[in-house]
């Protein structure tokens, strides 16, 4: 039995009113190389061919959802009291180098910001309750004690999330910047368990986060 005859398509027998019939039975059209037909629509080499289809994503973000397998994940670190101390102290220091627009246009204080951000992948063990720590360095644009941010050039991270916060500013000289000057600070801005705790007072004295004096910043 043939591949293709009058009675069968391939190796099925061809139905009594096949609506194709004819087109079938004409065959696949063949050109004589380099007629006209031939030149106008030349047959694609098989290079060409195969680039049609290598962008093809049959899973779409079945790649993505691989790759996000292979991040380790690790717990949120919580921070001791002499952390959070020192935390605070800093945080107080980038606030009054930036308190207002002019001043962090003027003192430009370069940081390094280490954060825990959470899992995102909402198939993942580790969503819910893990996360990576990452990093951001850049200019401190704004320290924000009523929405809880920081602002590193054009990110801006939550200051409960921080876990710590490193440049050459706090180590010039730290008489510069006594612990004293973040007596005003909320802790439970550094608090992950008080996420949700209101500042009652954001009039730049007492319940504020910041209501130290504003040091002077030499570059």
């Amino acid at each position: 039995m043939s591949a293709a005859t009058p009675t069968h398509i391939g190796f099925m027998p061809m139905p009594d009113h096949f609506p194709y019939r004819a087109l079938f039975l004409h065959g696949r059209p063949r050109h004589k190389k380099y007629d006209a037909f031939w030149i106008k629509h030349p047959p694609m080499n098989i290079t060409h061919r195969a680039k049609i289809f290598s962008a093809f994503d049959a899973l779409a973000g079945f790649g993505d959802c691989i790759s996000s397998k292979q991040v380790e994940y690790c717990d949120r670190r919580h921070l001791s009291e002499g952390e959070r101390e020192e935390l605070a102290r800093k945080l107080a220091v980038l606030r009054q180098l930036t308190y207002n627009g002019k001043a962090a246009r003027k003192n430009r204080p370069q940081v390094t910001v280490e954060y825990f951000s959470p899992c995102t992948d909402k198939n993942n063990f580790a969503y819910g309750t893990g996360g990576i720590y990452e990093h951001v360095s850049g200019t401190c644009l704004k320290v924000d004690e009523v929405c809880g941010t920081i602002t590193i050039d054009e990110t801006s991270v939550a200051i409960e999330d921080i876990s710590d916060i490193s440049g050459n500013l706090f180590t010039i000289d730290r008489n510069l910047f006594p612990i004293e000057d973040t007596s005003g600070i909320n802790r439970n801005l550094l608090d992950v368990d008080n996420k949700h705790s209101q500042i009652e007072d954001t009039s730049g004295t007492a319940g504020s986060p910041y209501s130290a004096e504003k040091v002077p910043y030499n570059e």
